[in-house]
């Protein structure tokens, strides 16, 4: 289970260094696009931490298929990261 845990940490922050083009998500970055993209990126990969560890939970849970598990996962990325998108896209400067 620890190592289960310690890929989502991992898949989180690469979705995070790919959507942000920054490598520490503790540091405020300068211009309110890239700090527009900064936030969105720290949601999505907190909602990718939320959705794996629940995932994980339900899997060792409940002796269900690793399927199962992983369409979870994906079913919860979705559901949490939807929201952030839509605010996202209603403050951005193209509107």
């Amino acid at each position: 289970m620890l190592a289960q845990i310690a890929l989502v940490i991992a898949v989180s922050y690469a979705i995070f260094v790919f959507m942000s083009d920054t490598v520490n998500p503790l540091s405020v970055v300068r211009g309110p696009m890239k700090r527009r993209t900064w936030r969105l990126a720290r949601a999505v990969a907190l909602a990718s931490l939320v959705a794996g560890v629940l995932s994980i939970l339900m899997l060792n849970g409940h002796d269900s298929a690793a399927r199962s598990a992983l369409a979870t996962y994906l079913v919860l990325v979705g559901l949490f990261v939807i929201p952030s998108t839509i605010e996202y896209r209603k403050t951005s400067l193209w509107h």
